[in-house]
């Protein structure tokens, strides 16, 4: 496995993200805390729910955006809702076979973002983290999350053909 020598410069570059803040309950009644992508959000509850038996109890919107960022104007921020503190961790690997980049990101609590990292490298084989085309990188940022709560009957649903292309 690589750390990629341009962090800091990709850190900067780094686009903001739209993610759903969920609480979530096992079938224990024990709460956790997950932070989706706001387009990915859908089908992630369903696989939580269909193959996990975690149920979103609550939902928030929130807007990550990195860390070099949020310093540039910590005021604003924190006055546009709740700062958590939330990484972005991503995993790359150029695929030279197939000419193609493959990027796979999660989100965590800043606090648990090593741990996450640690467990889901133990799923990519050595042979693979030790390839110069590898990357494992942890981006720090936060989530200005929005009150009120998110309605979970709407979502993260997405827009249909009909409302996308105007009758006529």
């Amino acid at each position: 496995m690589t750390t990629n020598p341009h962090q800091n410069q990709e850190a900067k570059q780094e686009h903001r993200y739209f993610l759903v803040r969920c609480e979530m309950l096992n079938r224990s009644g024990e709460r956790s805390v997950r932070y989706v992508e706001h387009q990915n959000f859908r089908l992630w509850q369903y696989l939580m729910a269909n193959k996990h038996h975690l149920q979103v109890d609550r939902a928030s919107l929130c807007l990550w955006l990195t860390e070099a960022e949020w310093q540039q104007q910590p005021g604003y921020f924190k006055a546009a809702g709740n700062n958590e503190a939330v990484t972005l961790l991503r995993f790359e690997l150029f695929d030279a076979a197939n000419a193609i980049h493959d990027r796979i990101q999660r989100f965590a609590a800043s606090n648990l973002a090593q741990q996450l990292q640690a467990r889901l490298l133990q799923r990519v084989p050595q042979q693979t983290q030790e390839l110069a085309d590898f990357a494992a990188t942890l981006i720090a940022g936060w989530a200005i999350v929005q009150q009120p709560e998110a309605d979970l009957t709407t979502l993260g649903q997405a827009l249909s053909v009909d409302e996308l292309l105007p009758e006529g």
